[in-house]
């Protein structure tokens, strides 16, 4: 029952990719294509007793998948509510990973 289909919402996200360096040494950094992925995505957060990441972590939502071979990890860019022609909407604040299932703090964004 882990993992149900109905509990899981359809994200987009972009994974960094760094392609090169310049003559100087410093990275050429890019994403890559927009990809999507079914995963359990919670509610906005709220104030509960007991806190995933810690109180100190500023996140909106947390995902959580039991995908271990799940590629998203703390530079990648996530689509959630918006159109993947828009900007990205949420960034990956903290990926915990543990024997069974790797949860991600995720926190909301505005991108111009």
């Amino acid at each position: 029952m882990r993992d149900l289909k109905r509990n899981q919402r359809l994200i987009h996200y972009s994974l960094l990719n760094v392609t090169a360096t310049d003559g100087w040494g410093n990275e050429s950094k890019t994403y890559s294509e927009i990809q999507s992925m079914h995963i359990a995505v919670s509610s906005e957060k709220g104030d509960a007793a007991a806190e995933a990441f810690g109180k100190d972590l500023d996140y909106d939502v947390t995902a959580v998948t039991h995908d271990m071979s799940c590629p998203i990890d703390e530079y990648s860019h996530v689509w959630i509510d918006a159109p993947t022609d828009a900007p990205y909407d949420y960034e990956v604040k903290r990926k915990a990973t543990s024997l069974n299932c790797i949860a991600y703090a995720l926190k909301r964004v505005t991108v111009s």
